[in-house]
C-alpha cells in the first residue's frame, strides 16, 4: 500500500514493562507477562494526517497544518473504517462493517469471518 510500512507481530510470549530498578520507570510499567494468541500485520509507524486524509477525505485533528504529524482524535470506529480503506487498496476482503461517515461512521466486524486473525484484510 503506497505510503503505509508494515511490520508482523508473531503470536507468543513476551515481558511487557519495565524492571523494578530501571532509571526513570513510572509507578504504572509493572514488568508482566504478556500472550498475542494470534499473529498480525501492524502499522510499522503512525499514521498522518495527511495518510488518513486521503483515504477518508476529512481530517479529525486539532493540529492544523501538519501533514506529517500523527492523526489525532480518532475512534476506534473511524480506526476500524481506515482499515477497511486500507484493505480496499491492497485488493484484501474488508474486515468490517462500517455504516455512517467521518467521525459518525460505526462499525462492527464482519459476520465472514469467526476471528479478526482470520480476515486477510
Amino acid at each position: 500500500m503506497e505510503g503505509l510500512e508494515f511490520s508482523y507481530v508473531c503470536a507468543g510470549t513476551f515481558l511487557m514493562g519495565s524492571p523494578y530498578d530501571e532509571e526513570g520507570r513510572g509507578s504504572e510499567e509493572t514488568e508482566h507477562e504478556v500472550t498475542l494468541t494470534g499473529s498480525f500485520w501492524i502499522g510499522t509507524y503512525e499514521v498522518t494526517q495527511q495518510e488518513f486524509e486521503e483515504r477518508m477525505g476529512y481530517q479529525p485533528s486539532t493540529v492544523e497544518g501538519c501533514d506529517d504529524c500523527p492523526v489525532e482524535y480518532v475512534s476506534w470506529h473511524e480506526g476500524a473504517a481506515f482499515a477497511n480503506a486500507i484493505s480496499d487498496q491492497a485488493g484484501l476482503d474488508r474486515c468490517y462493517v462500517c455504516g455512517g461517515s467521518a467521525s459518525t461512521v460505526e462499525c462492527e466486524p464482519t459476520d465472514e469471518f469467526s476471528s479478526p486473525y482470520l480476515c486477510p484484510g
